[in-house]
């Protein structure tokens, strides 16, 4: 999942704002875009941390993993169908936000929880 955490991170700062149509990508919706993101990485993190918490941390996990393919499938569908409104964009940058801060999150209590405590 480390891999996965990366290669997550390695999209985000290189291909998330190249979702926007050109003829709308300008320097303030990609700002827009990326305080979305943001807000989607506060969200993933606080829902991670407590179902991480409330259940087993390998169904968390799965759901991370799930979501994975979902993400994917919306960026394969904002990337290949040409949205002149940008809020399907924002919704994509969103979920990406949510996914690597849901996974990173899960990462770190899986590993105290299955540790003993121990990172």
């Amino acid at each position: 999942m480390v891999v996965i955490d990366g290669v997550l991170s390695g999209f985000i700062s290189t291909y998330l704002s190249k979702l926007l149509p050109e003829s709308i990508r300008s320097d303030l919706n990609v700002g827009y875009m990326l305080m979305v993101e943001g807000v989607g990485c506060i969200i993933g993190a606080m829902i991670s941390a407590f179902s991480s918490d409330r259940f087993h941390v390998a169904n968390i996990g799965i759901v991370g993993v799930l979501m994975l393919l979902v993400a994917s499938g919306i960026t394969f569908i904002n990337y290949y169908v040409d949205f002149t409104l940008v809020y399907f964009p924002y919704v994509t940058a969103f979920f990406w936000g949510f996914l690597i801060n849901y996974i990173t999150s899960w990462e770190s209590v899986s590993c105290a929880k299955w540790n003993k405590g121990c990172l």
